[in-house]
């Protein structure tokens, strides 16, 4: 069976008609790393919802004293490679493995569609051979 060119033309066209408002939606909704401060504001709002008080700060240096003690019970400390060595022996972060799953079932409830769309126009272009 064949289509003729312009139903394969209105074909494409409604299949990027229906996709092209969904592709910004996809990338909007991508997760981006959250601000730190309004987490800390966060805490606080849901602290203050209980009237109670999160506690005392600790002390920023008796923090940083708590971290160099950390850090310090690994051994001595190694001097860095020249930034030559490090760039010609870095490797690139992994990235994501794959589609979330949001963009995984878009993409599959758009494929059936697709596929009932084609399998209609088929359908109606298809030889039926009268019996009789």
């Amino acid at each position: 069976m064949r289509l003729s060119r312009l139903t394969r033309i209105l074909c494409v066209a409604a299949l990027v008609a229906v996709v092209a408002p969904i592709v910004p939606a996809l990338a909007a909704a991508a997760p981006d790393r959250p601000d730190p401060g309004a987490a800390a504001r966060a805490v606080g709002r849901y602290y203050a919802s209980f009237g109670a008080d999160p506690g005392p700060r600790p002390d920023p240096g008796a923090a940083a004293r708590a971290v160099g003690r950390y850090y310090a019970s690994f051994g001595a400390e190694q001097p860095l490679p020249p930034p030559r060595v490090v760039a010609a022996t870095a490797r690139p972060l992994p990235g994501p493995d794959g589609p979330s799953w949001a963009a995984a079932l878009v993409a599959g409830a758009l494929a059936a569609l697709a596929a009932a769309g084609l399998g209609v126009m088929a359908g109606r272009r298809s030889i039926r051979v009268r019996h009789g």
